[in-house]
């Protein structure tokens, strides 16, 4: 037995028996990961959903996920700051100072664009409530970003579960572990892209 089949026979029948586990593990690695595991979520839903009521589930979970993983990392970065801890995370984020500083400048303009710059997310709202921004007017720019990312990505794993319907009869595309690291190297390669489109835009705007 191979690690993966040996994975799959430990959880399985846990999952089976507390299908909820499902749905908190997607709501933690929505929080962690990001967009990766929402993307993979909603092309799941897709190639496998019966009915319109469960895939209105998943994209509620999706959102969810993404608004609780954003007001954790801004009361994070608001309560931090004079402690060990915050101190410490505030030194080991990349480029800390200089997101800091255009974050106090354009505040808005930083929240939204975190949700399509690859691995910001947490950089950008944990500096944003270190920063003190008010949190009303990160909330308010932080629903709007989420809901936009999140109709990106399910038009996106749309437009995919559509080409990918075709090819149902494969056995490969039938694996649950299979569709789920394609997923992964598919979105991987789509937020490459998007990752330079919004660097440029980003650099157009500062230079504006």
């Amino acid at each position: 037995m191979n690690t993966v089949q040996a994975i799959r026979a430990f959880f399985l029948p846990i999952i089976a028996t507390y299908p909820v586990l499902l749905y908190l593990g997607t709501y933690l690695s929505i929080i962690f990961l990001g967009n990766v595991i929402s993307f993979t979520t909603l092309l799941l839903a897709f190639q496998g959903s019966v009915s319109v009521g469960p895939f209105l589930g998943v994209i509620a979970l999706v959102l969810f996920a993404d608004i609780s993983g954003d007001l954790a990392w801004y009361w994070l970065g608001r309560k931090l700051p004079g402690t060990r801890v915050g101190e410490f995370l505030y030194r080991k984020l990349p480029k800390h100072e200089e997101i800091e500083r255009n974050v106090l400048k354009r505040a808005e303009r930083w929240v939204f664009l975190s949700k399509f710059i690859p691995a910001s997310t947490f950089t950008i709202i944990f500096l944003t409530g270190w920063s003190e921004v008010p949190f009303k007017k990160f909330f308010r720019t932080s629903l709007a970003a989420i809901f936009c990312s999140v109709a990106v990505l399910t038009l996106f794993a749309f437009a995919l579960s559509l080409g990918l319907s075709s090819l149902e009869p494969i056995a490969l595309f039938k694996r649950f572990e299979r569709l789920f690291a394609l997923g992964i190297i598919i979105f991987l390669l789509f937020n490459f892209f998007l990752a330079k489109l919004f660097r440029r835009l980003i650099r157009w705007l500062d230079s504006g």
